[in-house]
Parts: structure tokens; C-alpha cells; sequence
């Protein structure tokens, strides 16, 4: 199904490209020799130079045309190409009727040269030999002209063969990781060994472009791309910058331009506008929730988006490219009144003034403020866009581009709908834990795939909130429930929270919808150690692999597992209770929890509750536990924390990453190490600097670096 979904894409791509019109050197001759001819005689009343109606009827028109290009032509291939050249403009000449007019034509030829007071406005009843000098004017011009165009396709082509590369690489490093994942992280820990490999890893494969910032926003570029991200997409921009000034040819003279300015003005809108169409191809393929080249390289959506958004926005240069220069041109030929009077025109302004506004729309300082009204608008936006080009290159025969463009868009939108509907609409259980969580469980059924890091897009069934969607991952209960634990933010989760806070033990039903699951399973069991780093509603996901790694005692090659989790109160250790719990039965792992607040948290209900049941103290005091507030947690309570979960270690105050990071590796020494992360975005950015930093220095095994935290 995947691989078939590729090949799908190829071909599109692959129509598109054969639509194009690329003139081949027989073609060139053809409009070169009617140029020719069109200056040295007049056949019909009606004969025009970019007219074939005379050139269909008239015998001694066929014959001149038929002598011009076979003596221009050398072979048979060359020959047939000429003969289509001509049928697509007179389909009622056949081929025997040309080879008939060419050997006709000798006998009878007129050198016009040669006529003494020849008026070539006249028309005349005889065939004539072709001006050279402006044949060749002709064949200089033309070739000047569309071999531009072929440059551009040629160079949209090497688009696609860019990410073609990049998605290959990642295609292939993904089937290893699944097939024989083992011989991969072998391989991996030799290339270690190499002083080239360890610098490469530390200065540009793991690092932020920007050392400290990655998942963490900055204010106007948003979310920085890793380095090696960035380097990819430099080498793209590079490219696309010299496909956009290098390979024009000017000619001069030249009988449709006036001037060399205005001349390249053109070539250099024509070449942009090829190289668009390829890039919308590729902004719609890399937008996809559910394009096939996610599942293939295993690669983050995240790191999708941040392709996505770079291709756009050279997209939209190119766009501004191609609408500058023929605006230019029009205006400097004096026919922009005519074209911006076209109904094609007026499409193609309305698909550059939609694709400018999504692309200020889509500055993260806007799509964080509110993400669901930035989704819908960008996809309203988004459509407009599209019909807005395909209205607009489908007068030149290009609309195959937003077909395909299209062709993606909806098969990702009909997976989507096909994974809602395979889930189906369900009752789900809601829980409000410690005033900050709410706890959603609900049967999936016994088909539905589940692995550990995986997540879903949680629609809740409601009349206010049916049409959002919001990613969260997935924890599977012992009982086989899926579980997700959501942080309550604004929105939808806040009127469920405040709705819920009224209900008995604040705790009700709602019907969910969930599209998934989406993510990557890791193969972090070949590792010989596992160090997870959580924090807050970032545990789940590293927490289910920690779990699967202990349950697979026959599989994982993994000695060792430290799972740490940073909390800023007390309290939220109520809704992850039963999930910790669980750990004590493994020994080898080890858990290890930083509270920040560790002297004034909040202590939660199931902490509270259960000290005031088995305590004397007055009903006030009853009451008052009952409720999670702030207050100095006592020794007693601490102690009783303790008592239920013996297996945890509890530390106090923020963790110093660079000291446990450089602790941990240290003790794994020589062995091969997986590092996952899924915390706050500063935590998750610190570990990714410091685990760079690490790597430098680690000579005798492997450290890896998984950073489940996505942020778009």
C-alpha cells in the first residue's frame, strides 16, 4: 500500500512533466521555416505568420514548408518529429501527402531573389525557397526562447530529484532500522570510532541551527530548524536561486523583444513560472498529515512541516518572481491592458494575493495564539490558492500540476477520514486529576494498532468542538484501554475541565473520535541502555517504551532503563499514579522524579484523601484534604508518598541536565546508549546541546538521540 502510494506520486509527478511542451530540434526548424516563409512570400489572402489555416490547404505553401525543413534535417527520427509538427496543425495532411509535396517541390522552386520587382505582400501561385538569413534569425530566437522553458522544466525535475535524494536516504536508513535493526546500530557504532563521523554528529546532524533553540519559538522565525534540517534546506534555496538566475541566452536581433532587458525580463518569468509549478507540487506533498513519505522514512510530522514551510515560502518567491517580470514585460510592450483584462490573469493575481497572505498568516506568533483558526483559515486559504493557480496555467496547458497538487491533498484527507472511520465514535471516560489533567479513557478495538510513542488526533463529539482535532499520546492500560493524558489549556479542554468540576468525583463521559495512530516505534530495545527524560504531560510517550522494554525480556538487549520525570508539584503525581505503579515489578529500571516545588507543591487528592481516612483529625481538617491546595508538604505525607511508590526516587528541585546527562553516560561507558526525550521545550532543547556535546567524545559505543516532543 505505501510503496504503491509512492509509485502513485512518481507518476504524477511524472504526467505533469510530459505535459509540458519542450520543443525538440525538429519542432524549432518547423516554426523557424514558417517564420522564414512567412517573410519571402504570401500564399493565401489569409496567410499570417502565426496562422497554419493557408498551410493546410495550400499546395504550394506544403511543398515550401516540406523543402525548408528536410534540407534543415539530417535524419528519420528528425523527419517523423517535423511531420506531427505539421499534422498538429493541419491534421488533414498526411504524411504521404508531405513526402509527395517535398519531391514535387524541386522541380518548381522560385528563388524569390532572383524575381526581378517581387513583392513578397503579393500573393502568389507558386512555391519558393526559404530566406536563410532569417531562418537562422528564427532558429536563434526561437531556440533562445524555448530552450529556456526546457531549462526550467530540466531544473524543476532536479527539484524533484532533490527530495527524492533526501526522502531516499531517510526511506532506506528507515527500512534498516525495521528490518535488521541490530546490523544498523552496528554499523552506526563502527562509524563512531571515525574522528569525521563523531565531529559531523556533534556540529551538524543532532545540534539546533542555533544551539539552544529548536522546539523553544522565537518570536518571529518560530520554531528553528535542527542543523541538519537546515542544511538541507539551504542547499535547496542555493539551488533554487541559481535554477532562477543562471542558463539564459540572449539574441539580438531579436523580432519579438525590443531590447535585452526586456528580453531576459521574460525568459526570467517564464523559467520562474516552470520552476512554480514543481514547487506547489512539492508544498502540497510535504503539508500531507498522511503523505505516504512519513510512513517511509519515519521521520517526524514535524520535520515534514518544517520542510512544508520552507518550500512554501520559496514557492511564493518564485510566485512574486514570475508576477513582477510579466508584469514588467506587459507593461514595457504596452499590452498589460489587454492581459490583466483575461480571465486568466485575474486567477493568477488571485493566487498570488491569497499565497502572500498565508504566507504572513502562517508566522508562528499568529498560529500559536489561536492553531485552530490558523488551520482552518490556512486550509480555506489553501483552496483558494489552488484554484486560483489551476484556473490560472490551465490556458497554457499546465493544469495537470494542480491536479496532482490536489491528487495529494485528498488522499491524505481520505486516510484521515479513513482511520476516523475506523475507529468509530466512542464513548470515552473523563477524569479531572489535580485541577491540571484531564484523563480520557476509552475502548479502541482489538485491531487497532497500538505501539509505544504513537499518537492520535483526538476529535471531541461535541457541538462547539467536533470539527477540531488535537494530537496526544497514547498510554494502553493493563485492562487494553487507551489513555491520554491532556494538559488543560484553553479551549476545549478548559469548558470540559470547568464542566467536569461540577460532575460527581469530577468525572464524566464524552464521545471521541481518534485518527491514528501516527508516530514511529523506535527500536530502542537494541540498545544496551535506555535513558528517558520527561517532563510534565511529556511522560507518557517514553514512559510505554520503558514499559515495553521491561515486558520484552526475551527480545530487548537493553540491560538498563532510566526513566526521569519533572514535575513541578506534588500533585501531579495523581494522575500518573497507577502508570508508576506499575513500574515496581521491573527491576531493571529505574525511575527517578524531580519535583521543583519540592517544599511548597500541591499535594493531590489521592495523597490527602487517603490521610484523612486513616487519620483522627477534626471534619474541617477532613474537608480541607479533600481539596488539593497549596500548602508545605509534611514529612508524614511525604513518607506516605514514598511508602506507595518505594521504587521511585524522589529529588528536589530542577534537574542539572549537563551533570546527570554527563553521569548517566559515563556509567554506560563503552556500551550503546538510546536518549529519548519529551519535556518542556527548553528541557528537550538543553538535552539535544548537551547529548551534541556528548557524542563528540563518545568513542567506544553509540549514543542516539530520540526526541519524541513535536511542535509545528
Amino acid at each position: 500500500m505505501k510503496l504503491s502510494a509512492a509509485i502513485v506520486t512518481l507518476l504524477l509527478t511524472s504526467v505533469c512533466t510530459a505535459t509540458l511542451t519542450l520543443y525538440t530540434h525538429a519542432e524549432l526548424v518547423g516554426l523557424s521555416c514558417k517564420y522564414s516563409l512567412a517573410k519571402t512570400a504570401k500564399f493565401c489572402k489569409d496567410d499570417a505568420l502565426k496562422s497554419y489555416d493557408c498551410y493546410c490547404r495550400d499546395i504550394n505553401a506544403l511543398g515550401s514548408f516540406m523543402y525548408c525543413g528536410f534540407s534543415q534535417l539530417h535524419s528519420r527520427k528528425e523527419y517523423k518529429q517535423l511531420g506531427a509538427f505539421y499534422q498538429v496543425r493541419c491534421p488533414n495532411i498526411t504524411i504521404e501527402m508531405m513526402k509527395d509535396a517535398y519531391k514535387n517541390v524541386t522541380s518548381y522552386l522560385v528563388d524569390t531573389s532572383k524575381v526581378q520587382g517581387y513583392n513578397a505582400s503579393k500573393v502568389i501561385n507558386y512555391p519558393v525557397v526559404y530566406k536563410k538569413p532569417s531562418f537562422t534569425v528564427a532558429y536563434d530566437n526561437y531556440f533562445a526562447r524555448y530552450s529556456n522553458y526546457r531549462y526550467g522544466v530540466y531544473m524543476g525535475a532536479g527539484f524533484m530529484g532533490y527530495w527524492g535524494i533526501v526522502l531516499l536516504c531517510g526511506t532506506v536508513v528507515n527500512i534498516l532500522r525495521k528490518t535488521s535493526p541490530n546490523a544498523l546500530l552496528s554499523i552506526n557504532k563502527g562509524a563512531s570510532n571515525s574522528k569525521f563521523i563523531r565531529w559531523y554528529r556533534k556540529n551538524i546532524s543532532i545540534p539546533a541551527l542555533c544551539r539552544s533553540s529548536h522546539t523553544n519559538r522565537v518570536f518571529l522565525s518560530g520554531l528553528l530548524p535542527t542543523r541538519i534540517e537546515s542544511v538541507i534546506v539551504l542547499v535547496f534555496f542555493v539551488l533554487a536561486l541559481l535554477c532562477h538566475s543562471l542558463g539564459y541566452m540572449s539574441v539580438q536581433p531579436n523580432f519579438t523583444y525590443s531590447s535585452r532587458s526586456e528580453e531576459l525580463t521574460r525568459y526570467v518569468g517564464d523559467r520562474s513560472a516552470a520552476l512554480c509549478l514543481y514547487l506547489m507540487v512539492l508544498t502540497f506533498l510535504f503539508g500531507g498529515r498522511n503523505q505516504i513519505f512519513l510512513f517511509l522514512t519515519g521521520w517526524k510530522l514535524s520535520t515534514f512541516l518544517t520542510y512544508h514551510k520552507w518550500l512554501a515560502r520559496m514557492l511564493m518567491m518564485s510566485v512574486l518572481v514570475h508576477t513582477i517580470t510579466m508584469v514588467t514585460t506587459s507593461i514595457i510592450r504596452g499590452i498589460y491592458d489587454r492581459r490583466s483584462g483575461q480571465e486568466y490573469w485575474k486567477w493568477g493575481i488571485l493566487a498570488v494575493v491569497v499565497g502572500s497572505t498565508m504566507l504572513i498568516q502562517g508566522f508562528s506568533w499568529l498560529r500559536e495564539r489561536n492553531y485552530e483558526l490558523f488551520l482552518y483559515v490556512h486550509i480555506g486559504l489553501a483552496v483558494l490558492f489552488l484554484v486560483g493557480a489551476w484556473r490560472h496555467i490551465e490556458v497554457f496547458g499546465y493544469e495537470y500540476f494542480a491536479y496532482a497538487s490536489a491528487a495529494l491533498w485528498c488522499f491524505s484527507t481520505f486516510i484521515r477520514l479513513v482511520r476516523l472511520a475506523g475507529f468509530g465514535i466512542k464513548t470515552a471516560q473523563v477524569v479531572v486529576v489535580s485541577d491540571e489533567t484531564l484523563q480520557i479513557t476509552v475502548q479502541a478495538n482489538s485491531w487497532w494498532p497500538f505501539f509505544p510513542g504513537s499518537f492520535g488526533y483526538v476529535h471531541f463529539i461535541t457541538k462547539s468542538a467536533f470539527w477540531q482535532s488535537h494530537p496526544f499520546t497514547i498510554v494502553k492500560t493493563e485492562d487494553g484501554k487507551l489513555r491520554f493524558y491532556v494538559k488543560i489549556k484553553n479551549g476545549v479542554t478548559k469548558r470540559l475541565h470547568k464542566k467536569l468540576m461540577n460532575a460527581p468525583n469530577k468525572t464524566g463521559e464524552i464521545k471521541i473520535a481518534v485518527e491514528g495512530p501516527y508516530g514511529d516505534r523506535i527500536p530502542i530495545e537494541t540498545y544496551d541502555q535506555v535513558l528517558l527524560y520527561t517532563g510534565g504531560n511529556g511522560i507518557p510517550g517514553p514512559y510505554a517504551y520503558a514499559k515495553t522494554l521491561c515486558e520484552a525480556k526475551k527480545k530487548a538487549k537493553t540491560k538498563f532503563v532510566k526513566l526521569y520525570w519533572v514535575i513541578r508539584n506534588w500533585s501531579s503525581l495523581d494522575w500518573f499514579l497507577t502508570e508508576l505503579k506499575a513500574l515496581q515489578k521491573h527491576d531493571k529500571i529505574q525511575a527517578i522524579v524531580y519535583v521543583t516545588r519540592y517544599h511548597e507543591g500541591k499535594v493531590g487528592e489521592k495523597f490527602t484523601i487517603s490521610d484523612s481516612s486513616s487519620s483522627n483529625h477534626s471534619e474541617d481538617d477532613k474537608d480541607s484534604k479533600a481539596e488539593v491546595k497549596e500548602q508545605v508538604i509534611s514529612i508524614e505525607w511525604l513518607s506516605r508518598i514514598q511508602n506507595e511508590l518505594p521504587h521511585v526516587e524522589f529529588r528536589e528541585g530542577r534537574p542539572p541536565m549537563p551533570e546527570i546527562i554527563a553521569n548517566d553516560v559515563e556509567e554506560a561507558k563503552g556500551q550503546n546508549i538510546a536518549i529519548m526525550s519529551c519535556a518542556h521545550n527548553h528541557m528537550c532543547d538543553e538535552i539535544r546541546a548537551i547529548v551534541a556535546n556528548q557524542v563528540g567524545d563518545y568513542k567506544n559505543g553509540r549514543i542516539d538521540l530520540f526526541e519524541e516532543l513535536q511542535t509545528w
